[in-house]
């Protein structure tokens, strides 16, 4: 009787081991298709858009992706274009973009792409048009709280500084000290504060990199 339980403990573990390994199997197999179907589906976004991308310019300025998964490439005097892994569209000056040249992509909260371009101009596309906010909006010289960076607020290259769009409004932040009462077409006009990159860290640091005076950070308290 004792012989007969032990052989069916025996045949019930080893029941529960196969169901087990063919459980993990079919995981592992369910994993490695999953992985298998991800590689080709990239694969097949990258033949269509190498198919297509000889009919790009090749002077690459920025690259950015949208929350919806189009990717946008910027170039040097081709405007901007928009690849939704089928199709590759691009947008130029005609399309209202402020100029051809396009130096950085942003996307706000709203989902609209944001574009800083040569001139340092600023256009906004909302998904049917664009706006050039650096003619719709007025530009003020921004006072040293301006310089406070928020999680929402979008910053572009300017001629002598920053524009920092919070709010609904562009203000231009003049990185030059002697510059409060600079004549307000100074954002277009490169100097030596003229800045061509711009990182938010983490601390919520900003930082600015400039055409002749290096690097200058704003720490929430004053800018250095």
């Amino acid at each position: 009787m004792n012989h007969l339980k032990i052989i069916l403990v025996q045949s019930t573990i080893v029941a529960f081991i196969i169901i087990c390994l063919n459980s993990c199997n079919g995981k592992i197999q369910n994993k490695n298709k999953t992985n298998e179907d991800g590689k080709a589906n990239l694969t097949h976004q990258l033949n269509s858009f190498n198919a297509i991308s000889n009919s790009m310019d090749k002077n690459i300025r920025s690259i950015f992706q949208d929350k919806n998964g189009n990717y946008w490439i910027g170039t040097n005097g081709a405007g901007v274009y928009r690849y939704d892994t089928k199709t590759l569209t691009q947008f130029t000056v005609k399309e209202g973009l402020a100029d051809n040249q396009v130096l950085n992509i942003q996307e706000d909260d709203l989902g609209n792409i944001w574009f800083g371009t040569g001139k340092f101009g600023i256009s906004k596309f909302d998904g049917k048009k664009f706006t050039i906010h650096t003619k719709k909006v007025k530009i003020t010289h921004g006072a040293k709280t301006n310089w406070q960076s928020t999680n929402n607020d979008l910053w572009f290259y300017a001629g002598g500084g920053v524009f920092r769009y919070s709010n609904s409004s562009l203000n231009y932040l003049p990185l030059d000290p002697s510059s409060s009462n600079i004549k307000t077409n100074a954002p277009f006009l490169l100097s030596r504060y003229g800045v061509y990159s711009i990182l938010k860290d983490k601390k919520g640091n900003v930082w600015f990199g400039t055409q002749a005076e290096g690097v200058c950070r704003y720490d929430g308290k004053k800018l250095t």
